[in-house]
């Protein structure tokens, strides 16, 4: 509040007092007002509850949003790689040849071959 706010409370207070004639609370007219511009404990407890709310209702919308954007990333990946072979193939004519299997035999590399008796 600023200081003619002030007064005119004040002021109002002064003729409230001299119209009653009670001349123990004539001293008001001395009498400043001071104004605290501070936050109560309820009003910080419902911003803090509200906020709260807020959050329980975003976290499961950004823990989506992740998912997505992890499910595209890995796609994006696999195109990358089915072009690459797409691109030996027709560099080379055949598919690359795969890490766990014979490229002559088909069979896997670690396979243990019967033993002869």
């Amino acid at each position: 509040m600023t200081a003619m706010e002030n007064e005119r409370i004040a002021s109002s207070v002064r003729f409230q007092v001299s119209r009653e004639g009670r001349s123990q609370l004539l001293e008001t007219e001395n009498l400043k007002l001071e104004t605290h511009s501070a936050f109560t404990l309820i009003e910080l407890l419902v911003v803090i509850s509200i906020i709260g709310v807020l959050a329980a209702l975003l976290l499961p919308v950004a823990g989506a949003v992740r998912k997505q954007s992890m499910i595209r990333t890995a796609q994006a990946e696999m195109a990358q790689l089915e072009t690459a072979i797409d691109r030996y193939k027709s560099a080379y004519g055949f598919y690359p040849p795969s890490p766990t299997h014979s490229a002559d035999s088909g069979q896997p590399i670690n396979a243990r071959q019967p033993a002869l008796l």
